[in-house]
C-alpha cells in the first residue's frame, strides 16, 4: 500500500488520546492526516501540531466519506471510542477500502465481533488490530515472554499494577460499558463470563508495588492472550487496594446491572465532570507492572515481566508502532490479529526497551500464586 496518498489516518484525533497519537506520528515523521466529526478541533489540533497536515472532517456515520477517507491511507488507526459504539464503522471503512486497520480499545465484547471478521479481513488482505495501546500491547507481550520456548500452555495468567493515575474519559466510558458486559475469562477453550472479582490471587510485583492482591478483571487479554499463546485457560487481574480486593468479589455480581440501570446517566455526568484525563506531571510520575506465569501440562512454570511509565504515552507509542509497520512496503499479514501476531514480538520488545519498558523473565518468585 506504498502508493497511498498517507501513511496514517488517524481518526478520533481530537481526543486525549489522540492528541497524543498525532504528536508521535509527527515525531515520527509518518505521512499522515487528521480526521473527526468537529472542523475547528481539527483546525486547532493541525495549528498545535505545527504543520501543514491535511485534515479530514467526517461523521463516524457517514459510511461513503469515511470509507473515502481511509481509501487514502495504508492504515486507518482510530482513537474514537467508546469503541463498542464507533469502533465497527471505522472497521467497515477500512475494509471497503482494502486499508489496514488499528485502534486502542480494551473492550473485550468489541474485541470479540473484531474476531468474527478474520475471514473479511484476509478476503480484503488487510489487518484488523484491536487493543494496540496500553491495553494490550504490554500484556500480550508479557503473556509471549511468559510461553517462549515452552510448549503448549494449559494456563496463563496475566496480572496488572498502575500507579494512581487519573484516567480520561474515552477510558472511564469504555470501563463502564465493559462493566455491563460482565467479567469474561477463558476457560477450557471458551469465553464464559463471571463476576467482576470472582478470582483473587496475590502476586509478587517488583518495586514500588511490592506483593499485591488482585482480582479478576475484563481486560482485553481475555480475547488475545488465547491466540497469542494457544493456551487452554486464560485469567486477567488487577492490582487494587486491600478494602476494594474485599469488597469486590461482593460487589462484582451487580455490577453488570448497576451500568445498565438509570444510574449509568449519573455515571456519565460524573465523568464529563472530572478532568479530560492526565496532566503532564501525572502522566511522569505514573508507572505500571505486567506479571505473566505460564503452566504447561505437566506443571511447569514460566514467568515473565514487563515494566514501564505513562501508560498514556505508551498506548500513542504502541499505536503508531504498529501503523508504521503496517505502512511499509512488503507487510503481508493479513486477518484479524493480536499485537504479537501483527508484528514479531522480538521486535517489539526490543524497540519497547528503546521507549523505556522493560522484559525480563525473573526466576519462580517466593509468594506464588
Amino acid at each position: 500500500m506504498g502508493d497511498r496518498e498517507f501513511d496514517v489516518f488517524l481518526y478520533g484525533a481530537t481526543g486525549y488520546t489522540g492528541r497524543l497519537v498525532a504528536r508521535e506520528l509527527a515525531e515520527r515523521g509518518l505521512r499522515f492526516a487528521i480526521g473527526g466529526r468537529d472542523a475547528g478541533k481539527l483546525a486547532s489540533l493541525g495549528a498545535e501540531l505545527g504543520g501543514a497536515f491535511e485534515r479530514i472532517a467526517v461523521a463516524v456515520d457517514d459510511r461513503e466519506a469515511l470509507t473515502a477517507a481511509a481509501a487514502r491511507a495504508s492504515v486507518v488507526l482510530t482513537c474514537a471510542g467508546p469503541f463498542a459504539l464507533y469502533g465497527r464503522p471505522v472497521q467497515d471503512a477500512a475494509l471497503a477500502a482494502r486499508t489496514h486497520f488499528v485502534d486502542v480499545t480494551g473492550e473485550h465484547s468489541y474485541m470479540l465481533q473484531t474476531w468474527k471478521r478474520d475471514a473479511e479481513a484476509r478476503a480484503a488482505g488487510v489487518v484488523l488490530l484491536n487493543a494496540a495501546g496500553f491495553d494490550v500491547v504490554p500484556t500480550d507481550l508479557c503473556a509471549w515472554l511468559a510461553c517462549k520456548g515452552a510448549s503448549r500452555p494449559r494456563l496463563v495468567e496475566l496480572a496488572i499494577a498502575t500507579s494512581g493515575t487519573p484516567l480520561t474519559h474515552g477510558t472511564m466510558k469504555s470501563a463502564v460499558g465493559a462493566m455491563g458486559a460482565g467479567c469474561p475469562c477463558w476457560e477450557a477453550g471458551r469465553h464464559v463470563l463471571e463476576p467482576i472479582g470472582h478470582h483473587a490471587r496475590h502476586v509478587p510485583f517488583p518495586p514500588p508495588f511490592g506483593p499485591r492482591r488482585v482480582v479478576s478483571v475484563p481486560w482485553g487479554d481475555v480475547v488475545t492472550a488465547p491466540r497469542t499463546t494457544g493456551a487452554r485457560d486464560v485469567r486477567v487481574y488487577m492490582a487494587v487496594p486491600s478494602a476494594g480486593a474485599r469488597l469486590l468479589p461482593l460487589i462484582g455480581p451487580f455490577l453488570p446491572a448497576l451500568a445498565r440501570s438509570p444510574a449509568r446517566k449519573l455515571l456519565d455526568w460524573w465523568i464529563e465532570a472530572a478532568p479530560e484525563g492526565p496532566s503532564e506531571s501525572d502522566r511522569a510520575r505514573a508507572q505500571f507492572a505486567v506479571w505473566a506465569e505460564s503452566t504447561d501440562e505437566d506443571g511447569r512454570r514460566q514467568f515473565a515481566l514487563v515494566e514501564g511509565r505513562d501508560p498514556y504515552g505508551l498506548t500513542a507509542v504502541t499505536a503508531v508502532y504498529f501503523a508504521s509497520k503496517m505502512a511499509e512496503p512488503g507487510y503481508d499479514r493479513s486477518g484479524a490479529l493480536t499485537p504479537c501476531q501483527a508484528a514479531d514480538p522480538d521486535g517489539l520488545a526490543d524497540y519497547l526497551a528503546t521507549r523505556g519498558v522493560e522484559s525480563v523473565s525473573p526466576q519462580p518468585p517466593q509468594l506464588g500464586w
